[in-house]
C-alpha cells in the first residue's frame, strides 16, 4: 500500500511529466500540423483542364533587408509584395500537383505555413502568383479564386495597327517585335509578355502602360518559363526608339533581359517598377528629360553591367529610388546635368559618374558599399548631404586632362564612414599651383580625430611620383563637422 510520504514524493516526478507532454503537444500543434489544399483551374474556351502543373513554394515574405528598409523609410519605393519580387525559375517548389480534366487539383501533407502558389501549363501561359495560408486541415480555394489560363499568344515580328497586351493573358515574343510609327501599344494589368532569348521589343509608335501596384504586368525572358528552379537566359531588351513615345510607365515588372529597358526617346519616366536579374536594368541613351522615380532596382548582379546606364543625356532625375545589390547601381557619362536624390543604396558600386557629366548627388543614403561613389574624366560633381558607408567614399580615379572648370568633385555636409578609405583622390588636373584643391570641407568624418581623418584620406601627399605637365589634387577636409549631420541622408522620411 503507498504510504502518504511516497505518494507526495511522486508528485513532483508526475508534475514535470505532465508538463513534458504539455509542451510536447503545444510543439506538435504548431509546427506537426499538415493541411491540404484544393481547388479549380480552368483554361478559356476548353473542356478539357487538365494537366495543369499547379506549385505551392515556401513564401518567406519579403528580403530582410528590402523589409528593413520599408520600415525605415516609408515613402521610399512603392507598396510591392513578395510576390511581386517572386519568380518560380528561381525556386525549389515545395509540392507539386497536377489537375484532372475538370480542372480540380489537390496538395496533401502541407505543413501548416505561408505558401506562393502559381501554375502554368505549357501552351496556355503562367499565372500569378497568389499567398496562400495553410492553417486548417482542408483549405478549399473558392470557385473562381484562381483565374484561368488562356492560350499563349503570339505577338507578330510587325505590329502596323494598335495593338494591346489583355490582361491575363500571356504574350510570346519569338522573334524581334517592332511597333510601327502612329500605332499605340497598350500593356494592361496582369499581363505577361515573354520575350525569346536574345530577341526584342521595339517601338517606334506610343506605348501605354496602365498596371497597377495591385496587378503589375510582367515583361521577362520566356527561357525556361515552364520550370522551377533553373537558370534563365536573357533576352534582349524592350526598347522606345527616338521617334517612338511613352510619356509615363509603372508597375512594371521588368526582368531576365539582357539590356532591360532602352529609353531613346525623350520626356520618358519610369515610376513604381521593379528591375531584377538584368545585365542592364534601365539604359537611357542621347536624350533629355528623362524621370526615374519610386522604383526598385533589385539584384542586377552581372559585373560588367549596371542597374542604370546613361549615355549622352540632359535634365536626368534619379530620385526615391532603392538599390539593392546591383554590381553597379548607376553609371553616367557624358550627360549635360543630373540630380540623383533620395535614393537608397545597398552593396555594390553604387554611383559612377564619367566622361564630361555634370551632376548633383544629394541626400542618398549609402551602406555597405564597395566604392561609394567615383567622379572621372574632366566630370563635375557635387555631393551634398549623402550618408556614406563604404570601403572607399569617395573615389577620384587616374584620370588626365582635368582642368579648373571641368574635372572638379565638391563634397560638403556628408557623414562619411570608410573602412579603407574615405576619400582616395588620383586624379590629375591641369593647374598652375602645386596641386588642385579639392572642396571637402565641413563632412563628419566618422571621429574628430584628425590624424585619423588625414589618414583615411589619399591625395597628393601620398602620390610616390609627380605627374608630368599635371598636379595631384589635395583634398581640404578643414573645417570639419564634429558631429553627425542630421539632414544627411535621405530627405523624404518623415
Amino acid at each position: 500500500m503507498m504510504t502518504l510520504k511516497r505518494m507526495l514524493n511522486l508528485i513532483p516526478i508526475i508534475s514535470l511529466f505532465a508538463f513534458s507532454v504539455l509542451l510536447l503537444s503545444c510543439h506538435t500543434s504548431t509546427e506537426n500540423k499538415h493541411g491540404a489544399v484544393s481547388g479549380e483551374i480552368l483554361i478559356t474556351g476548353e473542356t478539357d483542364c487538365a494537366n495543369i502543373h499547379v506549385f505551392v513554394f515556401s513564401d518567406q515574405g519579403l528580403p530582410d533587408r528590402i523589409d528593413e528598409i520599408r520600415q525605415s523609410y516609408p515613402n521610399l519605393g512603392f507598396n510591392y509584395t513578395s510576390l511581386d519580387l517572386f519568380d518560380h525559375r528561381q525556386q525549389l517548389p515545395t509540392m507539386e500537383a497536377v489537375t484532372d480534366p475538370q480542372g480540380h487539383f489537390s496538395l496533401t501533407s502541407l505543413p501548416y505555413g505561408d505558401y506562393v502558389l502559381m501554375y502554368f501549363k505549357e501552351g496556355w501561359g503562367i499565372s500569378s502568383n497568389y499567398s496562400i495560408s495553410v492553417d486548417q486541415e482542408i483549405l478549399t480555394l473558392p470557385s473562381g479564386y484562381l483565374a484561368p489560363l488562356h492560350a499563349v499568344s503570339l505577338v507578330p515580328a510587325i505590329v502596323s495597327e494598335d495593338f494591346t497586351f489583355s490582361s491575363g493573358v500571356t504574350y510570346f515574343i519569338e522573334n524581334t517585335t517592332t511597333l510601327l510609327p502612329d500605332n499605340t501599344m497598350t500593356i494592361q494589368p496582369g499581363t505577361k509578355i515573354l520575350i525569346a532569348p536574345g530577341k526584342k521589343l521595339s517601338i517606334a509608335g506610343t506605348l501605354v502602360c496602365t498596371a497597377t501596384a495591385q496587378n503589375m504586368a510582367l515583361i521577362t525572358s520566356s527561357d525556361d518559363i515552364y520550370q522551377c528552379n533553373t537558370t534563365v537566359q536573357p533576352a534582349d531588351l524592350l526598347e522606345i526608339l527616338p521617334n517612338g513615345s511613352v510619356g509615363e510607365l509603372g508597375f512594371l515588372r521588368i526582368s531576365h533581359l539582357y539590356n532591360g529597358l532602352v529609353i531613346k526617346c525623350p520626356n520618358s519616366v519610369l515610376i513604381d517598377s521593379i528591375i531584377s536579374d538584368c545585365v542592364f536594368g534601365v539604359v537611357i541613351i542621347g536624350v533629355s528629360s528623362i524621370s526615374l522615380s519610386n522604383n526598385l532596382f533589385y539584384d542586377n548582379t552581372e559585373a560588367a553591367g549596371c542597374a542604370v546606364g546613361v549615355n549622352t543625356a540632359g535634365n536626368l532625375l534619379i530620385n526615391n529610388n532603392v538599390f539593392i545589390d546591383n554590381s553597379n547601381s548607376i553609371q553616367i557619362e557624358q550627360t549635360e546635368y543630373s540630380m540623383t536624390k533620395d535614393n537608397y543604396f545597398f552593396g555594390g558600386n553604387p554611383f559612377n559618374h564619367m566622361l564630361y557629366s555634370h551632376g548633383t548627388l544629394s541626400h542618398n543614403v549609402f551602406v555597405n558599399a564597395l566604392i561609394a561613389i567615383q567622379n572621372a574624366s574632366r566630370s563635375n560633381l557635387s555631393i551634398q548631404y549623402n550618408s556614406i558607408s563604404a570601403d572607399i567614399g569617395v573615389y577620384l580615379p587616374n584620370t588626365i586632362y582635368n582642368t579648373l572648370e571641368e574635372g572638379w568633385t565638391v563634397a560638403n555636409l556628408n557623414n562619411i564612414n570608410a573602412v579603407i578609405y574615405s576619400v582616395r583622390a588620383q586624379t590629375r588636373y591641369y593647374s598652375p599651383s602645386a596641386y588642385y584643391p579639392l572642396n571637402f570641407s565641413n563632412n563628419y568624418w566618422n571621429t574628430t580625430n584628425i590624424e585619423s581623418i588625414q589618414n583615411s584620406i589619399w591625395d597628393y601627399e601620398d602620390e610616390p611620383t609627380t605627374p608630368i605637365e599635371c598636379v595631384w589634387g589635395r583634398v581640404e577636409y578643414l573645417p570639419i563637422k564634429t558631429n553627425t549631420i542630421t539632414s544627411a541622408g535621405i530627405s523624404s522620411k518623415f
